[in-house]
């Protein structure tokens, strides 16, 4: 049982450094200044797609180096099969960002995140079906409501201060840092040891209750949980093939916490119907 443990172990840590090159929203996120260009067109009435140059990103290494890690794997044993469905997770990564700007690429994507028509589990319903019966539910509410942007600003020095103190007592054995990026076109992004939020942005409260509840005590939390794991480290990676459960974990985090607010609700069914129509 040991030499197995052991060369588990050092499969493990070979994936780790594999993926680390691997980073699809790094790779494939507008550059913060095409968005702030496109919001402010939006704005202006100006309703253009924006010129987004494709990256060119060379991870050939990486490809050639998860399809022969995948050869070594144990499939019968539970920690093997577990290294190989995170392998090939990232291996299928890698191969949708290289195709970024091609053909492939759309179906590359439903085949690791499926799309909004996919059937929610357990369910015969689609995540199309769900955003827009919540969209119609709500809507009166929304209306009568009126708009959702807040009148005062939350500078981000302000949230990362509130954040960083509101961590401190939860985060007692690892250090996580909150650092303001202005390159960021999304409001947060977190990893085990770091939390960033975009520069130049207003926050809410609602805002700041959100940010810690699904940053922070979700995704970094189990990062530090997975990564504190004494054989398979791997379990500390954010692999494509759970992001659909992290992401699902962290908003439910907010709902049953009561930091999520009508307008986000709202917002990520949009997203879902915006992806739908997109396709």
């Amino acid at each position: 049982m040991t030499s197995a443990l052991d060369r588990i172990q050092e499969q493990s840590t070979r994936l780790v450094e594999m993926a680390r090159g691997i980073q699809v929203l790094g790779m494939l996120t507008w550059p913060s200044d095409v968005v702030d260009a496109f919001v402010e067109g939006w704005h202006k009435g100006q309703r253009e797609l924006p010129v987004v140059t494709p990256p060119q990103v060379d991870l050939s290494a990486q490809i050639d180096g998860l399809e022969a890690l995948l050869e070594e794997f144990d499939l019968g044993h539970p920690l093997g099969r577990y290294l190989a469905a995170t392998a090939a997770s990232y291996l299928d990564a890698a191969r949708l960002v290289t195709a970024a700007g091609t053909r492939g690429f759309l179906e590359l994507s439903r085949n690791l995140y499926g799309d909004p028509s996919s059937r929610m589990p357990g369910t015969n319903a689609s995540y199309l079906d769900a955003a827009q019966t919540l969209l119609d539910t709500t809507g009166p509410l929304a209306e009568s409501i009126g708009p959702d942007a807040a009148d005062y600003c939350l500078t981000a020095e302000y949230v990362r201060a509130e954040l960083e103190q509101r961590m401190s007592s939860f985060f007692t054995q690892h250090q996580v840092e909150v650092v303001i990026d202005e390159s960021l076109a999304s409001k947060a992004a977190a990893s085990a040891t770091r939390i960033r939020i975009r520069g130049r942005t207003c926050f809410s409260h609602e805002d700041l209750a959100q940010l810690l509840e699904h940053e922070a005590f979700v995704h970094s939390a189990t990062a530090l949980n997975g990564r504190a794991q004494p054989i398979v480290g791997a379990l500390g990676l954010g692999a494509p093939r759970t992001t659909s459960t992290q992401e699902g974990l962290a908003t439910l985090a907010e709902v049953l916490t009561g930091a999520i607010d009508l307008a986000r609700l709202r917002r990520l069914a949009l997203r879902t119907v915006a992806v739908h129509n997109a396709l």
